[in-house]
């Protein structure tokens, strides 16, 4: 049999696995050893092979997840503090922004930070800015900058800083995924030999892959 891409070999064995469950091939095959047991260490050397192609550390899929919370925080929430006060608070909205503008990526994670910071600034008062500050301010919490607003942004803030500077890095390991590839790919060739040997029926061949579009023919 010629070389199979790892695609190509995850779904022959899907066709061999649920062509396996015929009542006909599974009587033909069971005198060879084809048990329920069997059946079942196929399927999961199936899942061990889709597990491992698909690996990453918890910690990186936690850290992916709360980064996405925090952009869609800072793609609302800028929008909102930006329509609050641009026309009725001029003077504090060039202060807000003064050198800050929506990121993506990790930048969020700097934007949100000052975003939040200021606004608390502004809850405070900012000499500069007189009355309007906390005006401004109480502008904002009338639109829905609340303090449980900012409090969420900064969970968000805390749970990535948590993780430190870094993204956490992937660990799928192209060795354990040639390992699990190989134990899937065994079997499969142990049971699709037997079963070309002992099936006469083409209807039970095409069950579990032979002669379906798109398979490799058995060579004459």
């Amino acid at each position: 049999m010629g070389r199979q891409k790892a695609g190509n070999k995850a779904y022959r064995a899907v066709d061999l696995l649920t062509g396996l469950y015929d009542p006909d091939i599974e009587r033909i095959l069971a005198p060879h050893g084809m048990t329920d047991e069997e059946r079942e260490r196929g399927w999961g050397l199936l899942k061990a092979y889709a597990a491992v192609r698909k690996a990453a550390p918890a910690a990186n899929v936690r850290y992916t997840e709360t980064l996405r919370l925090l952009d869609a925080w800072e793609n609302r929430w800028f929008v909102v503090c930006d329509a609050a006060l641009a026309h009725s608070y001029p003077e504090v909205h060039a202060w807000l922004f003064n050198k800050l503008s929506r990121q993506s990526g990790t930048g969020v994670v700097l934007s949100t930070s000052v975003l939040i910071d200021r606004v608390g600034e502004l809850e405070r008062g900012v000499a500069e800015l007189g009355e309007q500050a906390q005006a401004a301010a109480a502008r904002l919490r009338e639109r829905g900058v609340t303090s449980d607003v900012l409090s969420e942004g900064n969970a968000l803030l805390e749970e990535l800083q948590a993780f430190g500077p870094e993204q956490p890095q992937q660990t799928r390991s192209p060795e354990k995924e040639t390992q699990a590839e190989q134990a899937l790919w065994n079997w499969y060739l142990e049971w699709s030999g037997i079963a070309r040997a002992v099936l006469q029926d083409k209807r039970l061949l095409n069950h579990i892959g032979f002669g379906k579009v798109g398979r490799p023919k058995k060579k004459p």
